[in-house]
């Protein structure tokens, strides 16, 4: 009699597994996506405060000339480069992860002067801004967007895009 117990138990076990199975895969899912978007999120913020510091290098009255920012934005790609945010087809090494970026990233930084605001004082300020791309046909993301029965896309739960500024005052 214990025999057909025991298979009883071990039937039971399965149905149990199968309830609870993508509960937890939803959750380690929800983990991985949201920390990679996290770390994503913390290598672009580190990298335009990366590109305001290169401000002080430039020479005094750079200009309006977008050329005049390039070391800013030198220093915003190669601070990127040094993180593992590329897509993995072009993660493997540092110049392919450059390569890269200089292709899909290097466009969406922006630096521009502007009057400072009132808590930094007067004056000009230096304004470093990244937009950084993050959806599924980038690459970037770690899992793609899935569909959920009753609940739809996680394509929902994620940004297509991670931004971030920062600003140093002449």
């Amino acid at each position: 009699m214990s025999g057909l117990n025991q298979s009883r138990q071990a039937g039971v076990a399965a149905i149990e597994f199968a309830f609870v199975f993508p509960v937890i895969f939803l959750i380690l899912y929800a983990f991985v996506t949201f920390g990679s978007a996290l770390f994503t999120q913390l290598a672009v913020s580190r990298a335009v405060q990366d590109g305001a510091r290169a401000v002080a290098f430039l020479p005094p009255n750079p200009g309006p000339n977008p050329t005049d920012y390039a070391p800013i934005t030198d220093e915003v790609i190669e601070s990127l480069a040094g993180a593992a945010v590329a897509p993995l087809t072009s993660n493997d090494t540092i110049e392919n992860r450059r390569a890269w970026l200089e292709i899909n990233v290097r466009n969406r930084i922006t630096v521009i002067e502007e009057p400072c605001n009132e808590e930094a004082g007067a004056g000009t300020c230096v304004v470093v801004s990244l937009s950084f791309p993050y959806g599924d046909g980038d690459g970037t993301r770690i899992f793609p967007s899935i569909d959920l029965p009753l609940i739809g896309g996680t394509e929902s739960w994620m940004p297509d895009a991670l931004s971030s500024r920062a600003s140093i005052r002449l």
